[in-house]
């Protein structure tokens, strides 16, 4: 047995019996997920618990995302609930999240509101305490149900997992977000890229940051620190903090990894290029954590008069009458055009392109022009 099987072997061996799996049925379709419970729910048989749903990555599972991010060791500590939930399998075999990728794939929005239900139901689950994370696939996920789930998620973290631009940006709920993502990912591309098989492209990290820090209502520059504790995994990480323009909290925050790649930071399995500066899970859990123990809700400026999108008027498929000043970038966040109040604009290139209102940026328009 090498020492990595050894590792998860005793892993497995230790929470044995705070762990086990169950199933719910979704239309006739059975899901399973693997539940972990901390210590401290078999202690105290009156006290609701704070959860967190860890999704898998595509061609990964529920069981291989509880070994790799060895997420269950922070829980136990903290006092949380997690679930890890197992995606349905595509057409290739590989199980996945339908995160708006295919008319005919599972409903997971309504597979996870449906968990989510089932277990503060009929388990102790505290209503008030759910959290979503997820690694590529399953970070992607999360932010689908900020967009479309109807349940109470109080924040969400995604690990080198960004956004459609087809989807996103959506009427997300105004929640902490923490984001972790290296700059040298060749699967989900730090500053966005086109994917064939979708016909859709990934949002660029700082497009993503930018509509978060300007949706939860945050200060425009970020409080920065520079991490790197270990000198040979080739990785340096910034961690910025986005603080909230008149509450003392962070809403959203980055983990920026110099030169990583698609993984989950601090994990022991080493594949590709893993930082050992940070440990995602550990961090994850610590945004949730306080979060949850000090009663955070992001709190926001009075709506303005206008409605989203009502910043612009669409008079042909590239063609567009301004209400409000606008930016157009492309999706790595380059500007290639600028407009006044009511002006016609037009995108004479083909592409995905962004108009974002100069007033208010979190409301952005995605265009796709053929």
């Amino acid at each position: 047995m090498t020492i990595v099987n050894l590792c998860i072997s005793f892993s497995v061996i230790s929470y044995a019996q705070q762990t086990y799996t169950d199933t719910i049925y979704i239309d006739t379709f059975q899901r399973e997920f693997i539940v972990f419970k901390p210590q401290a729910y078999f202690s105290d048989s009156n006290r609701l618990f704070p959860m967190i749903i860890n999704l898998h990555g595509y061609t990964s599972d529920a069981l291989q995302q509880l070994l790799y991010t060895n997420m269950n060791a922070y829980a136990d500590t903290a006092e949380f609930i997690v679930i890890y939930p197992y995606g349905t399998k595509d057409t290739t075999g590989n199980r996945y999240w339908n995160a708006g990728f295919s008319p005919i794939g599972a409903d997971d929005v309504f597979f996870l509101d449906s968990l989510i239900s089932y277990m503060t139901t009929f388990d102790r689950v505290d209503p008030n305490g759910i959290f979503i994370c997820g690694l590529s696939n399953g970070g992607i996920m999360s932010y689908y149900m900020a967009c479309f789930s109807k349940s109470e998620i109080r924040a969400i973290g995604s690990v080198a997992g960004t956004p459609l631009v087809s989807w996103f940006p959506c009427q997300a709920k105004r929640i902490p977000i923490i984001h972790f993502h290296g700059t040298a990912d060749n699967t989900v591309p730090y500053n966005g890229g086109y994917i064939p098989r979708l016909k859709d492209s990934f949002l660029s990290v700082n497009r993503l940051i930018e509509f978060w820090q300007g949706h939860n209502f945050c200060v425009e520059t970020p409080d920065s620190t520079l991490i790197d504790i270990d000198l040979t995994d080739g990785t340096q990480v910034i961690h910025y903090r986005w603080k909230h323009k008149t509450k003392d909290y962070y809403p959203v925050e980055l983990f920026k990894i110099i030169d990583g790649g698609h993984t989950w930071p601090g994990a022991s399995f080493i594949y590709d290029v893993t930082t050992q500066d940070i440990d995602a899970s550990s961090e994850l859990i610590r945004f949730f954590k306080h979060i949850y123990l000090n009663d955070i809700y992001v709190t926001h400026a009075p709506m303005q008069k206008y409605l989203k999108y009502d910043f612009l008027i669409k008079l042909s498929y590239n063609t567009f009458r301004t209400l409000y000043p606008v930016n157009v970038y492309t999706p790595d966040g380059k500007l290639v055009l600028t407009a006044g109040k009511d002006q016609i604009i037009s995108i004479p290139w083909k592409g995905i392109f962004f108009i974002v209102n100069a007033i208010e940026p979190s409301e952005i328009y995605p265009v796709i022009i053929q």
